[in-house]
């Protein structure tokens, strides 16, 4: 079940991001980075975001195993725990947070950290900047902003001719 948290689901929440960042995040960058990771998706801002609203949770067979957020047109802090990775599941959450969004924004735009990157570019996100940030331990946190855009009506190349996913539309064809 896919819902907006409330606040008695800090808790929950914190507990579905402190557990990734600290099983996923040391493959990818180094202890700087994570602590920085930790302290940025403190309970507080957590409680913060969820007081905001637009904070969402996913439960599998009655367990919380997924979250993220919306601020504005932006897409922050999705986080699946380990053991419900490479099931679908951020991509579900992903389907549902852009279907908000794209409801009222032609664009959608996020933070992409490395070990969801991937997944990301996937889905049509283009990077629009590389960003940095000197964390402690003179560590450094690299991350790109991507962004998304509506697609409103057939979608057209450069020279305004419509692209075709898969089967072109079946036309007759004329013998002379």
């Amino acid at each position: 079940m896919f819902y907006m948290a409330e606040i008695k689901d800090v808790d929950t929440i914190a507990e579905i991001v402190r557990e990734t960042i600290t099983s996923v995040y040391p493959k990818y960058y180094p202890d700087g980075v994570v602590e920085f990771f930790l302290n940025y998706h403190s309970a507080d801002s957590i409680r913060d975001a969820v007081d905001a609203g637009g904070v969402y949770i996913l439960t599998v067979q009655g367990k919380a195993v997924a979250t993220g957020s919306i601020k504005d047109n932006e897409i922050c802090r999705l986080f699946v725990l380990p053991l419900f990775q490479g099931k679908g599941l951020g991509s579900y959450m992903m389907d549902k947070l852009e279907t908000l969004v794209f409801g009222y924004s032609k664009e959608i735009r996020l933070d992409a950290s490395l070990p969801a990157c991937g997944m990301y570019l996937k889905r049509g996100y283009k990077p629009v900047s590389f960003e940095s940030v000197l964390t402690t331990y003179d560590h450094r946190l690299c991350y790109l902003i991507l962004k998304k855009q509506k697609i409103t009506g057939p979608a057209t190349n450069e020279t305004g001719s419509e692209i075709y996913c898969g089967t072109r539309p079946k036309t007759k064809s004329r013998q002379f």
